[in-house]
């Protein structure tokens, strides 16, 4: 494959796209301007959350999982929350009022919906998997089935939160186009997967940074640009590499990877397989052993970040730029 010329979908024109990998029927290109890495073609399909098509394991094992999670995460655990996720709950816990709304679209296991709710916060969410929005339902949580969704009696959000949605979705622009046209006033926190993360140490892509279920890579220069075009502000963190978010599989690659003698070879081309057959943790379980690791790799996340790598993903914390907005 070779260089192209392609639609960026942030800067929204034909540029002479650089031709990064190829994955099954997907190509990878970075735009010469933004630095967005998109796949060609840009097509999403729904039945990645609904449970009727899978990629080489990955996206049937964590809809599982979330569903698992729900019903235990009615109970709030720091624990359970990830890097990104407790930055942004620190964030909020120190800027925003007691009892203001916050609308965590995409809320996945729920569990920053139960960390919102004990700090006595309002807590909606929107979940486009049905059998997710069903549980939720059942577990009393307060969630829609969409944006559009959100309930007309209530006042607008202060905050509306996307941990790991945008590198979902075929259209990120015009995604966050229509959140900030439905709710014009309120701030957003936006996570996706950090470039800097430390697991990219392996000299390779994690397996389900792919399409059809990643259809875009991201830098902060990149998010920046992006929040720009709808007229907001940010300031973007990179949170540290905590020791409960470190994998035991993927610190077997780095060791495979340290002692590989060429290590470029080891660069992604085609997602790894998934061992099977995939055993379950139950969220006690997971729960237990993100104790155990928070003592055990203690020194592992250190050295990390020592060395400058992050958390798993990085987080935008943005505000509408109301003069460019009036003008």
């Amino acid at each position: 494959m070779s260089d192209a010329v392609k639609r960026c979908p942030i800067c929204e024109k034909s540029i002479n796209a650089a031709f990064v990998e190829g994955f099954d029927r997907y190509s990878i290109y970075q735009c010469p301007n933004c630095k967005l890495q998109f796949s060609d073609p840009l097509e999403y399909d729904e039945r990645l959350y609904t449970g009727q098509l899978d990629v080489q394991g990955v996206n049937n094992y964590y809809s599982e999982y979330m569903l698992r999670s729900i019903e235990y995460n009615k109970e709030f655990n720091l624990l359970n929350l990830p890097g990104y996720a407790r930055h942004a709950l620190k964030w909020v816990i120190s800027n925003i009022d007691k009892k203001s709304i916050i609308f965590d679209i995409g809320c996945g296991d729920g569990a920053f919906l139960s960390a919102l709710l004990y700090h006595d916060y309002q807590a909606i969410g929107s979940e486009v998997d049905k059998r997710r929005l069903e549980l939720f339902r059942q577990c009393n949580f307060n969630v829609v089935g969409s944006i559009d969704d959100y309930p007309a009696s209530l006042p607008r959000p202060s905050v509306v939160t996307l941990f790991e949605v945008l590198e979902h979705v075929t259209d990120p622009l015009g995604f966050l186009r229509n959140i900030s046209a439905k709710f014009p006033d309120s701030l957003i926190i936006v996570s996706v997967p950090s470039y800097k993360r430390w697991s990219l140490r392996t000299w390779r892509m994690d397996s389900w940074d792919y399409p059809p279920n990643h259809f875009t890579r991201w830098t902060d220069r990149t998010l920046n640009i992006l929040l720009e075009k709808i007229n907001y502000k940010c300031k973007i963190s990179f949170p540290s590499v905590l020791p409960e978010d470190i994998s035991g599989s993927v610190m077997l690659s780095l060791v495979k990877g340290s002692l590989h003698k060429n290590k470029k070879t080891l660069k992604m081309h085609t997602v790894p397989s998934i061992v099977a057959p995939i055993k379950f943790a139950t969220p006690e379980e997971e729960h237990r052993r993100r104790m155990i690791k928070r003592y055990i790799y203690w020194p592992i996340s250190t050295y990390y970040n020592l060395l400058g790598y992050s958390g798993s993903s990085m987080v935008a914390i943005a505000s509408p730029n109301k003069k460019s907005k009036e003008n």
